[in-house]
């Protein structure tokens, strides 16, 4: 599915070549997926500018809507699949070879783990992990159904972070929540609070309650946060 939507990508990146490489947005003289992420980061305001914009020339306003629609579809397909494997969440030191764009500056902790949800979307895209290349973000529906059905969560890597939060951290979907307040990006996402591991509660009577790797809560976040941590299911 990764392969055939570059391929149908590339055509429209490469729409109009002659002394100039449209498409190529990051300057490298070739235009790979990484322009492709880089254009629908741009036209979702996620980032602000592009290296190249001038090789923007040729692609119309047509095409980069029908880019940004077969990434739906896409994540339509998917998200009629039942979730068979969690897989493990994104941290920088476990994926060293992953570029993202990720800018922000505060916190260790937030940097070692925070992705915007187009990079959480590319990073579930191209993670070959525990011999499967097939991962991609998950849709809310498709984790709570597998919560449903399994009470629990087991997120590889979860272990190897603290959170700001300090009992749970906020991970991306690929679910639509609509649109922001008033003043805000109109593109946002469904995220879930999930326990780390280790958590426990107090309940009425006293007991202690073991919530590791269960749902808190669900909220949403604008496209252009990007500190949210990600993982991938398959």
């Amino acid at each position: 599915m990764k392969k055939l939507l570059l391929l149908l990508i590339i055509p429209f990146l490469s729409f109009g070549q002659d002394s100039t490489l449209n498409g190529d947005v990051d300057c490298d003289e070739q235009i790979t997926s990484e322009d492709a992420s880089l254009i629908l980061q741009f036209v979702t305001g996620v980032i602000e500018e592009l290296p190249c914009e001038q090789n923007m020339t040729g692609l119309t306003p047509e095409q980069l809507q029908e880019m940004i629609d077969m990434m739906d579809e896409q994540a339509a397909i998917n998200s009629e699949q039942s979730i068979s494997m969690i897989g493990p969440m994104y941290l920088s030191d476990d994926f060293p070879e992953f570029k993202h764009f990720n800018t922000i500056t505060t916190g260790s902790y937030i940097r070692d783990i925070a992705l915007s949800w187009i990079d959480a979307k590319r990073f579930c895209g191209q993670l070959e992990y525990d011999g499967y290349n097939d991962w991609f973000l998950p849709s809310l529906n498709q984790i709570m159904n597998y919560y449903t059905a399994n009470h629990f969560i087991t997120i590889s890597n979860i272990n190897n972070f603290t959170s700001p939060w300090t009992s749970h951290y906020l991970f991306w979907t690929n679910s639509d929540t609509g649109a922001g307040a008033a003043g805000q990006s109109p593109y946002y996402k469904s995220t879930l609070s999930i326990y780390l591991p280790n958590t426990t509660i107090t309940i009425e009577n006293g007991d202690v309650l073991d919530t590791s790797n269960r749902l808190l809560y669900v909220s949403s976040a604008s496209l252009s946060g990007d500190y949210r941590a990600c993982f991938c299911v398959r």
